[in-house]
């Protein structure tokens, strides 16, 4: 029977909110037939695979039929209609019958063309004891963090913010029971993230994110809370903010099991569609995409934005371009969150202060960050190709171009452009090049007002320590990321489930792609207007008081 009520959803968003159910649905059937790291298809409750299995098209929820399970679910989230699983027919509570729509048909029948007929639930991938009947122990041995993506549990996938309270005692007992404790005992504020299938470009974002000093107090001293925003009680709409205050309530928790950020996962699908899916994903472009949310959810539209987002990595740059004919100066200012910077193919760069020597060769040094940031803030000449129209001689002419900081953010981030891509896929390739970079930064010769040499006191507000290291090793097409990150004074690889103790020398080794730096004076606003400055080592006694209201609501 035609439905109103699947009309009306049609219209709202309904095509992009099938999609990603059915992407999901598709994703996990596949897994298991294929023995996959996904984890199975069956009922968030009770686990059973029964064949009338239904999912939720407002939120990524299935339940069992026969067990109410799904009926229990639309009642108390008040969601309307749903999907049968393996039949892919709507239903609707309020008609109380199954119900069509042209269009969505279509979308349907589109979708399954190209995918393997499925009547029943698979049965092939009973597990015992956290463990697939065909899966040996040598290789649950050889990959540990592997291991943990195997054994997740359908319980966990309830995407809705509203309902990460109730989810937080089912994320303790899966993991417990599936996947390994990996963090070293005793440290607060570690802990490991499940990986949901290529989802390491979010996790290792998610590990930088944790232990940024502002972002880590923002959160910590309830600037913003999951259970109090408005944002979140709308079913329709997705708050990055409140996924990332789940995320610290998580990580401070004390818990030493890995956690299941599912519910990042799926409002980052909401949010940025291009993350939709279980594709490998860019580990830079999810941090910018993940700080335009956050800051969407957090910040005002007024022309100066006193976010946490803006607080941390707003930074402006200058460009300054000089006529070659008069000398006249031109300058625009642009708001940054973030600097990129080129990586040469080979282990030399040119020389940031001298084209050639006395005998006319070109000099070179090494691809040092330092060696990056001067060629980034290096004064070019533009080509008659490039002439721009100079306000004082009222022509066009030849102009000589430099970049400049104006404004220093609180938090640095430089992103190292090692993927270089191509029209022609053959030609695209990843710079391996190794990049050193320092512990201790001094960001004063790259502003746009220089310090006198006698002021010790702007080399001293213009100092960045570093606190966390993304790396990406493999190929373009086929990579993995992980993340290195300071948490009191002690270094710590974290590898989706995996976290292990390392040393600065291996951090300092490592190919980076994203670095970050927090500055050693750096002040921001909180929520209520008063200033305070944070530490690059958390304070512990902040986690305790929130976690102890929280569990008290």
């Amino acid at each position: 029977m035609a439905c109103s009520h699947l009309l009306e959803f049609q219209n709202n968003d309904g095509v992009s909110l099938l999609s990603i159910v059915l992407q999901y649905i598709d994703l996990t059937i596949k897994g298991t037939q294929h023995n996959s790291t996904l984890p199975p298809l069956c009922c968030f409750d009770c686990e059973d695979r029964q064949p009338r299995l239904h999912a939720c098209l407002h939120c990524i929820y299935v339940g069992c039929w026969e067990n109410g399970h799904i009926q229990n679910h639309w009642k108390e989230k008040e969601h309307v209609l749903g999907i049968d699983v393996f039949r892919r027919v709507f239903y609707c509570t309020i008609c109380r019958d199954y119900v069509y729509s042209n269009l969505l048909d279509q979308l349907i029948q589109e979708r399954n063309e190209g995918l393997p007929f499925v009547s029943s639930p698979p049965s092939n991938t009973i597990k015992e004891n956290g463990k697939n009947e065909h899966q040996n122990s040598s290789s649950n041995n050889n990959n540990i963090h592997e291991n943990g993506n195997n054994n997740l549990s359908k319980n966990n996938h309830n995407h809705t913010t509203s309902d990460a309270k109730e989810n937080n005692h089912n994320d303790e007992k899966i993991s417990k029971s599936f996947i390994p404790i990996t963090i070293p005992p005793g440290i607060l504020g570690m802990r490991g993230l499940a990986n949901l299938g290529n989802t390491c470009f979010m996790n290792c974002i998610l590990q930088a994110f944790v232990h940024n000093p502002i972002m880590r107090d923002y959160f910590l001293e309830n600037n913003h809370n999951q259970f109090v925003c408005q944002r979140s009680k709308r079913e329709t709409e997705v708050c990055l903010a409140c996924e990332m205050d789940i995320i610290f309530q998580q990580v401070y928790s004390g818990k030493q099991n890995p956690f299941i950020p599912n519910h990042m996962l799926f409002s980052m699908w909401k949010f940025a569609n291009s993350f939709a899916g279980y594709e490998q994903q860019d580990a830079h472009e999810f941090m910018m995409h993940a700080l335009n949310g956050i800051h969407a959810h957090t910040g005002t539209t007024d022309n100066v934005c006193n976010c946490v987002v803006h607080q941390m990595f707003g930074g402006t740059l200058t460009s300054d371009l000089t006529c070659s004919s008069c000398g006249f100066t031109s300058s625009t200012h642009d708001p940054f969150f973030d600097i990129s910077l080129d990586v040469p193919k080979n282990h030399l760069i040119k020389n940031a202060e001298s084209n050639g020597d006395e005998n006319g060769t070109e000099k070179s040094n090494t691809p040092t960050l330092l060696n990056c940031i001067s060629a980034f803030t290096r004064a070019e000449r533009l080509g008659q190709k490039e002439m721009s129209m100079c306000s004082k001689c009222n022509t066009k002419q030849e102009s000589i171009k430099q970049l400049s900081i104006k404004s220093l953010p609180n938090i640095l981030c430089f992103h190292l452009k090692r993927f270089e891509q191509s029209l022609n896929p053959r030609l695209s390739q990843k710079i391996n090049t190794f990049v050193p970079f320092p512990v201790t930064l001094d960001m004063s010769p790259y502003l746009s007002t220089k310090n006198s040499p006698g002021d010790s006191l702007g080399g001293v507000m213009n100092q960045y320590q570093l606190f966390s290291v993304v790396n990406h090793i493999g190929k373009m097409d086929n990579g993995h990321y992980s993340s290195y990150v300071k948490h009191m004074e002690n270094w710590f690889k974290c590898d989706d489930t995996l976290i292990t103790k390392t040393t600065l020398s291996q951090v300092l080794e490592s190919k980076g792609y994203l670095l970050f730096y927090a500055k050693t004076n750096m002040d921001f606003i909180r929520a209520q207007g008063t200033k305070r400055t944070p530490t690059i080592d958390p304070i512990i006694e902040l986690p305790e008081k929130k976690i102890k209201k929280e569990t008290s609501r």
